[in-house]
């Protein structure tokens, strides 16, 4: 069957309007005692699929209104509605949660207890837990790193008259991934910390933002350069009247 110049040219304008709705998402999933690898990453919308690497990223294609669904035999299923600000980002970390499987509630009768809580506590001999700080070992009180953060220890560290891991990390660019990642995840516990130190009240009620407008605004203030010394700062009032001016700004270009 021949075509002819007008059919070819509609089917491809047709073709280039379909491709130019939807976009491949770059992102990556974090999570403490989760492997990062092996994620299932589903699009229920456009019935398409794939999982996450070694180091958590996975690439998709959406379009707006899509929805992805993240499970696992380890993490609590994830689903996210692909959005305007979703889309146009041009990387997405996503946080999961570790699944624990909770059992019925069993009830214990040791040999040797009376059954009377405050009198067989009395009694128990419970021996200090062993840990770095009890034993005496060095660094006992250096904070816990994230997993992040021991991801990018283990990239830059290394053995040997020329250290090999650091250098090949440095050249695939594993290194300013995990530097990139580490920076995100700092932002992102910022703003946990913002949304839970105000509550909805504040941004509903004196805001009158959306409960779906709340974290892209709180990502739109924080390009601000002030926003972190406000944050640190203490003022109540001061960063209030941030948060007022700012929500006006946000207003005008979230319509």
């Amino acid at each position: 069957m021949k075509l002819n110049g007008f059919t070819l040219l509609c089917l491809v304008v047709v073709c280039s309007g379909y491709a130019q709705n939807q976009k491949l998402l770059r992102a990556s999933v974090s999570g403490e005692d989760i492997q990062l690898s092996d994620i299932s990453v589903q699009n229920l919308t456009k019935k398409t699929g794939g999982v996450t690497n070694s180091f958590g990223d996975f690439e998709i294609l959406v379009s707006k209104g899509d929805t992805l669904r993240l499970t696992s035999v380890q993490i609590k299923p994830k689903v996210i509605v692909v959005d305007a600000s979703i889309y146009a980002a041009t990387r997405l970390l996503i946080p999961l949660e570790p699944f624990v499987n909770e059992l019925d509630e069993v009830t214990l009768n040791p040999y040797g207890l009376s059954r009377a809580l405050s009198g067989d506590l009395n009694r128990i001999k419970v021996a200090d837990p062993l840990d770095a700080k009890s034993l005496g070992l060095p660094n006992a009180n250096a904070p816990e790193l994230t997993q992040s953060e021991r991801l990018l220890y283990e990239a830059t560290s290394g053995v040997g008259f020329i250290p090999l891991n650091p250098l090949l990390n440095a050249l695939t660019g594993r290194t300013k991934m995990l530097k990139n990642r580490i920076a995100l995840e700092a932002k992102n516990t910022a703003i946990d910390r913002v949304v839970k130190r105000y509550e909805k009240p504040l941004f509903e009620d004196y805001l009158n933002l959306q409960p779906s407008q709340i974290l892209r605004f709180l990502y739109f203030c924080e390009s601000d350069s002030i926003y972190n010394q406000l944050v640190e700062l203490r003022d109540e009032l001061k960063f209030l009247e941030f948060l007022k001016k700012k929500s006006d700004e946000f207003k005008i270009i979230d319509q």
